[in-house]
C-alpha cells in the first residue's frame, strides 16, 4: 500500500462545540415577530452548533414532547425549549458550558392581592415544601438552585431527556380531571432521578402579552392594573 507523501495529508477538523436544538412548541403555525427576530439572531451564535425546530400541535404537551424526542434522536447536547409567549432578554447559550442538568431563565409572574396595590410580582421559581409551591426570591448572584421552575425558556441537558420521560406529563384524577402542573411534575421527577434544577436570574425573560380584543373595543388601556385584573403577565420593572 502506497503511503501518502508527507505534506499531502490534511488534518481532520472536529467541531467540539456543543450542539443545541432550539425548540419552539406551537399550537398554531404562527410566532410573535419579536421571537422570530430573536431566533434569527440566535442562529449567528458562534459558540454552539444550533439547529431550530418547531413542533405544531393543539396539545402543548404533544408539541414539547415531540421536541424532546427529536433532540434525543438527533444526538444534540442540549434542548433549549422556548415557549411562544416567552422572550429571552439575554443570550442563554453561555449556560451550555456550566455543566448543569436543567437551567431555566425565569419569567415574571403576577399574583392578585387584597391590598391597595392589587398585585405582587415574583418569578416563576418555587420552593417545593410539603407538596406546596412557595415563590422564591431572586438570587443576588444570578444562578441558584430551585425546586421548581415553570416552562418558559429552559435549557435541558440531553442526559436528562434520556431519563425523565415524558418531559411534559399532565396528571389526571380518577374522574379524568387534570391535577397539578406539568412543569411541577417534570421538576419533581427530575429531582427524584437525581438531577438538579437551576435558575439563572442574570438572564431573565419577559412575557409577550396578548391583549383581549374586547378591551380594545371598549377603549380600555392595557395598564399594569388592567393586565393584573385580567390575569395576564407583565414585565418586572
Amino acid at each position: 500500500m502506497k503511503r501518502p507523501e508527507p505534506g499531502n495529508t490534511k488534518p481532520r477538523i472536529v467541531d467540539v462545540r456543543p450542539k443545541v436544538m432550539v425548540g419552539v412548541p406551537l399550537q398554531q403555525p404562527q410566532v410573535d415577530f419579536r421571537l422570530a427576530a430573536l431566533l434569527v439572531n440566535m442562529a449567528s451564535e458562534q459558540r454552539v452548533r444550533m439547529v431550530t425546530s418547531f413542533a405544531i400541535h393543539q396539545s402543548p404537551g404533544h408539541a414539547i414532547n415531540t421536541l424532546a424526542k427529536q433532540a434525543v434522536d438527533m444526538g444534540v447536547d442540549f434542548l433549549l425549549a422556548v415557549s411562544p409567549e416567552t422572550l429571552p432578554t439575554k443570550e442563554p447559550f453561555g449556560r451550555c458550558f456550566s455543566d448543569l442538568d436543567v437551567v431555566g431563565f425565569p419569567s415574571p409572574m403576577i399574583k392578585a392581592t387584597d391590598d391597595e396595590n392589587g398585585y405582587t410580582i415574583h418569578y416563576n421559581t418555587f420552593h417545593d415544601v410539603d407538596d406546596k409551591l412557595v415563590p422564591m426570591a431572586a438570587y443576588d448572584g444570578g444562578l441558584g438552585r430551585v425546586d421548581v421552575i415553570g416552562f418558559g425558556c429552559t435549557l435541558y441537558a440531553a442526559r436528562v431527556l434520556r431519563v425523565v420521560k415524558p418531559l411534559f406529563l399532565r396528571e389526571f384524577d380518577e374522574d379524568g380531571i387534570a391535577t397539578g402542573d406539568p412543569g411541577v411534575s417534570f421538576c419533581r421527577r427530575a429531582r427524584e432521578a437525581g438531577f438538579k434544577i437551576w435558575a439563572d436570574y442574570s438572564r431573565p425573560c419577559t412575557n409577550l402579552q396578548t391583549i383581549d380584543v374586547g378591551m380594545l373595543i371598549a377603549g380600555e388601556q392595557p395598564t399594569d392594573k388592567v393586565v393584573a385584573k385580567k390575569g395576564g403577565q407583565i414585565e418586572l420593572p
